[in-house]
């Protein structure tokens, strides 16, 4: 559409008063490819969710327990001395 609006505008085969017939439709076929495109990124994303909650389950289980050594080296490194 970014190419076919300049040309039919600069091409001067329409009247001042009544749009060429593209710019009425033209916004239609547009919307038309941003749903489409959309949907088709959502098709191409199926399962991810699932994948995404069960990486983020097991990374966060696996640090979970390292919290009270994170906190450890934490206060010994600002304060010069392990706890």
């Amino acid at each position: 559409m970014a190419v076919i609006f300049p040309i039919v505008a600069f091409s001067g085969d329409f009247n001042v008063g009544e749009p060429p017939l593209i710019f009425v439709i033209g916004p239609l076929p547009m919307m038309l490819f941003g749903v489409g495109l959309v949907s088709f990124g959502q098709w191409i994303a199926r399962g991810q969710v699932a994948k995404l909650r069960e990486f983020l389950r097991v990374e966060f289980e696996a640090t979970q327990d390292s919290g009270d050594a994170t906190n450890q080296m934490f206060r010994s490194s600002t304060t010069g001395a392990p706890h």
